[in-house]
């Protein structure tokens, strides 16, 4: 096999482990003096793309030799980088980043022009003329992205250490080649203070960096910018964080609505820091944790690479972006992965028979047509009544699959009684185990693991309830569990579909871990810890129950080892006492029958599956059962 192939092969896999689909992806071997680089092209399809050097083999030859007399003082051994596999973590940190830039920052282009814009609002502060604004703007704005990209990567993603590993060595290799400019200092440097968690590596950026201490000041400035706190900003500088605070400092990075002006006072304060530079230098565009959401080259390069122009557009065609891409999941404007995935598993899902025996039901109002749907030509529009089974398919300039989203309007609403419809069938929770033993080898693009049976398993009963004409009828909810908080999706109609299946097929995306989105409501006033593992959380099921209106039939699909065993049996029992008929369906050979046994204790159904083929079959049983 070749270099490339197996590359290509390692690459490809943490991809696909981040749910990327094949098509959206290039890897080539080039000659690279930074041995790796990666970014995007072609803007509104999200492309990634990886280049690298033969020379990558011998990255831990590479690191092995850095700082080894100011590291080997610091930590009594050879090296920080010694006996670990470097380049299994910078990969790992290459494609978490690029990713990163999709799930995090910018993650929309109208936010990466508010981005831009801030950013060229600050240079011009501070004496940029025109021309020196258009030449350094992108590098400032790379900076200020990766930042955030980076620092929420390190506190969210699901292998932090790793990432964090993968950083280092990346910056590592980066200081191998020349000492860090003033700017580039400043941007590791705080970054490392804001994201790593390893305290000797807190001063990591002056490894690199020979009259680091009159910068130290700056570096606080910066980070009194991003957290706009001076006195968490002190602490940052040189103390470990609690996880209260990496929560606190994450919402903070996160407020969209601020990146516009902490960008301009990013710019301001680093641009007096940027020297004059080689438009033809790639150290600049090759200096960053990957180059999504940039150019390869810098604006002002010669246009001699194959990726010259990576995400410029004019006015008309970012505009167009923006028409074709107001929410990041459901248009091809940014990766629609969630619509690509849902797709895919349509085309999986068996066709079963359930007979069901009619009853009456009580009457309600559907919605049975919509006398019209028009073009979404703005951000001011309902997002339930955007008729997302029916897009309208095109092809763009360049020949690419095009899909445009329309909003229905003027609704015709009918009364109908259950029976009507062949038995007004239980709404649907699924509640689903996340954890690091079920998701172990789910690929959607393989078609593999556990975690792909249930997707079949659930998308079979979408399939029924859809081709017979139940599931209009009908409210579904979706919750995962792993660590507390657990996610809930809230009850949604089958116009709202999209709720209830994102977090299904994207079950590690950072915006379905609600412990950072809701872990200061939860965590600190009731003085409740964060708990990792699999744990299924008492609060969650209170609320998806007591948000419910009748009865729902609950299925639990897990492996089994629930670490919090006495708050996941009051769980179990409020849903039971509420009137709720539940299936545990245990997956794999776990021993541990603590749980099931709660489930049987309130008269809820289990079963037992070691082979996760049986999963779709077994599933289909349960909703046979609880239907008829």
């Amino acid at each position: 096999m070749t270099r490339e192939k197996k590359m290509r092969n390692k690459i490809e896999r943490l991809l696909f482990d981040q749910n990327w689909g094949n098509s959206q992806f290039e890897i080539t071997e080039v000659e690279d003096p930074h041995l790796i680089s990666a970014g995007t092209h072609d803007t509104g399809h999200w492309k990634i793309f990886v280049d690298f050097d033969k020379r990558i083999d011998k990255l831990d030859d590479i690191l092995g030799k850095i700082n080894v007399s100011t590291i080997d003082k610091l930590r009594g051994q050879r090296s920080y980088f010694d006996g670990k596999d470097n380049l299994d973590s910078l990969l790992y940190f290459v494609v978490g980043h690029e990713v990163g830039h999709w799930k995090h920052c910018p993650g929309h282009i109208d936010d990466r022009e508010e981005i831009m814009s801030g950013v060229a609002e600050g240079l011009q502060r501070i004496g940029f003329d025109s021309e020196k604004v258009e030449n350094q703007s992108q590098r400032v704005y790379n900076m200020f992205a990766d930042i955030l990209d980076n620092v929420m990567s390190m506190y969210r993603d699901k292998k932090k250490e790793k990432f964090q590993e993968g950083f280092l060595g990346f910056y590592a290799k980066e200081g191998s080649l020349s000492e860090y400019s003033d700017d580039f200092y400043l941007f590791v440097d705080t970054q490392v203070r804001l994201g790593i968690d390893e305290p000797l590596m807190k001063k990591f950026a002056s490894f690199f960096r020979k009259d680091k201490d009159a910068l130290s000041n700056v570096t606080k400035e910066i980070l009194n910018i991003l957290v706009e706190d001076s006195s968490l900003a002190a602490k940052i500088m040189n103390e470990q964080l609690t996880l209260q605070e990496k929560v606190d400092i994450y919402h903070r990075l996160n407020e969209k609505n601020k990146w516009h002006r902490k960008a301009r006072d990013f710019a301001s304060l680093l641009g007096k820091y940027i020297k004059e530079q080689d438009p033809n230098d790639n150290r600049l565009s090759h200096g960053y944790g990957g180059q999504s959401g940039k150019p390869r080259q810098q604006q002002g390069s010669k246009g001699n690479n194959k990726h010259e122009g990576c995400n410029h557009a004019d006015d008309k065609n970012i505009r167009e972006l923006v028409k074709r891409s107001l929410d990041k999941g459901h248009s091809v404007g940014y990766a629609p992965k969630t619509i690509a995935l849902d797709e895919l598993y349509k085309m999986r899902a068996e066709r079963i028979v359930m007979d069901l025996k009619k009853r009456e039901g009580d009457m309600y109002r559907l919605a049975v047509a919509y006398l019209q749907r028009k073009e979404i030509t703005n951000s001011n529009f309902n997002m339930n009544n955007v008729d997302w089974q029916n897009p309208e398919v095109g092809m763009d300039e360049k020949g690419q699959l095009t899909l445009d989203f329309l909003e229905k309007l003027n609704p015709v609403f009918a009364n109908k009684k259950g029976a009507e419809k062949g038995g007004r069938l239980p709404d649907i929770l699924f509640i689903v185990d996340r954890s690091g033993s079920v998701i172990e080898g789910y690929d959607p693009g393989r078609g593999t693991g556990a975690y792909d049976m249930i997707l079949r398993s659930m998308y079979s009963v979408f399939k029924y309830l859809e081709d017979n004409n139940q599931i209009q009828n009908m409210r579904f909810g979706t919750i995962l569990f792993d660590n507390i908080p657990n996610y809930f999706s809230g009850w949604k109609t089958f116009y709202d579909m999209q709720d209830i299946k994102d977090p299904l097929l994207m079950p590690g995306d950072p915006k379905f871990n609600p412990e950072i989105n809701f872990i200061m409501k939860k965590m600190i006033p009731k003085q409740r810890g964060f708990l990792g593992g699999t744990n299924l959380d008492l609060d969650t099921i209170v609320e998806a129950t007591d948000d419910k209106q009748g009865n729902y039939w609950a299925i639990i699909i897990s492996d089994g080892e629930i670490h919090n065993r006495g708050e996941a049996r009051e769980a179990v029992q409020y849903m039971a006492d509420k009137g709720n008929p539940i299936s545990f369906i245990r997956v794999g050979y776990s021993m541990d029958n603590e749980f099931a046994e709660y489930v049987s204790e309130v008269g809820g159904q289990v079963y037992h599956v070691k082979d996760a083929s049986d999963l779709s079959k077994l599933v289909l049983k349960e909703a046979k059962h609880h239907y008829a």
